[in-house]
């Protein structure tokens, strides 16, 4: 009889990820990472890794409920405009509302994350227009910008 050989799966499929994701900043100079969050009613963290090093430029964050195709979108079409700009200089240089078709425009906040990382959040309005420092923003966009990134928050 042969020896029985163990494997990990999850080293496998982290193997196969990295792979993946290295390809992906090879090909375009960055990718988006998606995590689900562990828990319901958390936000997702959609977030870009590769901008720094290919263009730059500060790294892209959305914290949010929208699908996972949304925040892609909203990224990549954040990403369009930072392929156009001289290095070193940012989104948050020039004064351009970024609102994909049928939304309200996508506001930004510098800051730093829970890694001391400075990055560039997206804040993605309601369904009626309003943002989280609004007043009567829906429950589930407010948790997308508290007091505590506003404490971390460079602008």
């Amino acid at each position: 009889m042969g020896e029985m050989i163990k494997v990990n799966f999850n080293n496998y499929k982290i193997e196969k990820i990295k792979k993946m994701e290295q390809d992906m900043k090879d090909k375009y100079g960055y990718y988006v990472h998606y995590v689900i969050p562990e828990k319901e009613g958390e936000l997702i963290d959609c977030h870009t890794h590769g901008l720094m090093e290919t263009f730059g430029h500060k790294e892209i964050q959305i914290k949010t409920t929208v699908s996972q195709k949304s925040a892609c979108s909203f990224i990549n079409s954040i990403v369009d405009i930072i392929r156009g700009l001289e290095i070193e200089k940012s989104i948050l240089d020039l004064d351009v509302e970024i609102a994909p078709k049928g939304f309200v425009p996508i506001k930004y906040k510098e800051l730093k994350d829970e890694f001391g990382e400075e990055l560039i959040r997206l804040i993605i309005p309601d369904r009626n227009g309003k943002y989280p420092w609004d007043e009567d923003c829906e429950e589930s966009y407010k948790k997308q910008w508290t007091m505590e990134d506003e404490l971390n928050a460079k602008n």
